[in-house]
């Protein structure tokens, strides 16, 4: 027959465990909420995913595929974000912010593009919202650990305008080459100073491909022939025939920048 003290004993070493277990879970939770439950890490990763989904069909890329796509916690990183000036700008608060680690595999035609290939990539991702009852939207991506690139929430997607000077000026370059000048969307008023800029010209259409690849959002391209006489209109066809805009919906027009001059 077992002794009070007995059973005593068994209580006790039960009344242990069951402790032991409850502060172990205690910690593990208090972990989780102090380091990635502060944001769904769940909707985070998602609009991760969809962006490199989306980097799959850049000017350029030969293959990519994602290895892996995780949410971390960096308390450092989080320091940095909160202090920047612009982050104080638009009230972010922890929260509001979310950490993704992504590797990826990327091969990239190096003769189109000057971006380096690689296996298991890294790409570090900052994501922001307004408040809890927004989506969260990328600000940064990159390698750094610096503060956080001020967005609009009101209109955090512009809609981008660029423009696209094609011209031919054998006196400045040297050749009868075709060259090309993308600038910001200006109505086509810019002026020939900037136009026949060669640190921002380039005679190849793979770069103004890249170039344009590289502005967000971008939705309206309109092509400007500077000289009547340099181009057909079929050569213009053609030239507008080669210009990749990721954006599902953009609209390409072609025009004479000499009509359009005050």
């Amino acid at each position: 027959m077992m002794k009070l003290s007995d059973t005593w004993r068994q209580n006790k070493l039960v009344l242990g465990i069951v402790l032991i277990v409850i502060m172990a879970v205690s910690l593990i939770w208090t972990e989780n909420t102090d380091n990635s439950a502060y944001i769904d890490n769940k909707s985070a990763v998602e609009v991760v995913k969809l962006h490199l989904d989306d980097l799959k069909n850049n000017f350029g890329v030969v293959s990519f595929s994602v290895n892996s796509v995780k949410e971390v916690y960096n308390e450092q990183h989080l320091k940095n974000i909160l202090g920047d000036e612009d982050a104080v700008k638009m009230g972010l608060k922890k929260e509001n912010i979310a950490l993704i680690d992504a590797y990826i595999n990327v091969q990239y035609d190096g003769t189109r593009v000057p971006n380096s290939s690689g296996e298991n990539k890294y790409i570090g991702f900052t994501l922001i919202r307004e408040n809890e009852s927004k989506p969260l939207l990328i600000a940064n991506s990159g390698h750094g650990m610096g503060g956080v690139s001020l967005i609009d929430f009101q209109n955090p997607r512009p809609a981008e305008r660029a423009e696209l000077y094609v011209w031919k000026n054998r006196e400045l370059t040297g050749n009868d080459n075709a060259y090309f000048t993308v600038l910001d969307g200006t109505n086509g008023n810019e002026q020939e100073s900037k136009i026949y800029d060669l640190a921002a010209a380039t005679d190849s259409i793979d770069r103004v491909n890249l170039t344009l690849t590289e502005t967000p959002n971008l939705t309206d391209l309109a092509i400007y022939q500077l000289n009547t006489t340099d181009f057909t209109k079929q050569e213009m066809l053609e030239i507008a025939d080669k210009i990749i805009i990721n954006a599902d919906n953009h609209v390409i027009s072609i025009g004479v920048w000499e009509e359009r001059k005050k």
